[in-house]
């Protein structure tokens, strides 16, 4: 049995191919994913109703009117396509990895902080051409640490969702039989930040494959362990 660590950059324009990529050369048993089984499901029908995609493009437009459309429209694409890809793993194949008890709204400072850049973060992007944010993200995947230690309410949030997910991955690993894996998708801070015990510290008895979403680009030169 193996244990795989994937850190995405959430404005991947290109996740739902890579992801697809990933899962069919691992040939994977059992997905994990940084989210609740409630929150994922409220998605899910969301993404799965008539018209989703013009709906969101629609609402892309009412609150960033200054969008690229190609760049609003494949960013979509994406964020419903990763979700419905992951919904071909229910049930029973697809692992929810994240707390349904720790709540952001009480982290107030660094977090929300945090979050406020991050939506900035998007009305910048979505003024880009698809080719200038793939540039973007392509530089987003470079670095080989990510900085969180110095927000500390921020560490206090990830540790507790990462406590979890620790638990999560760990009972489910231990039901695969040799040969069988288990890929787990999250955020490239859990895996890769500055801040320690992350995710992949508190996994590394395991010894698990450490990669980015990027990498799927390099297959066929992934081999599975």
């Amino acid at each position: 049995m193996a244990l795989y660590l994937i850190g995405e950059e959430h404005f991947d324009i290109d996740k739902y191919a890579r992801t697809a990529k990933l899962l069919t050369v691992l040939k994977t048993t059992l997905v994990g994913i940084e989210n609740t089984e409630q929150s994922f499901m409220q998605e899910l029908a969301a993404y799965t109703r008539p018209n989703a995609l013009q709906d969101g493009i629609s609402r892309i437009k009412t609150f960033h009117p200054s969008s690229n459309d190609a760049t609003a429209k494949q960013l979509l694409e994406n964020f419903i396509g990763q979700p419905l890809l992951f919904g071909s793993y229910l049930p029973g194949r697809l692992v929810f990895c994240d707390s349904p008890e720790v709540d952001s709204s009480q982290l107030v400072n660094d977090v929300n902080d945090y979050v406020q850049k991050k939506d900035t973060a998007l009305e910048d992007l979505l003024r880009l051409s698809p080719d200038q944010l793939r540039e973007v993200i392509a530089k987003e995947y470079r670095p080989a640490s990510y900085p969180v230690a110095d927000l500390p309410e921020l560490v206090c949030f990830y540790s507790e969702r990462d406590a979890f997910a620790e638990q999560i991955l760990r009972s489910n690993l231990a039901l695969l039989q040799p040969r069988q894996l288990l890929a787990y998708f999250c955020g490239l801070d859990h895996l890769y930040g500055d801040y320690h015990p992350n995710l992949f510290d508190r996994l590394d008895d395991l010894n698990p494959v450490r990669m980015k979403l990027s990498e799927a680009d390099n297959l066929p030169h992934i081999q599975r362990v």
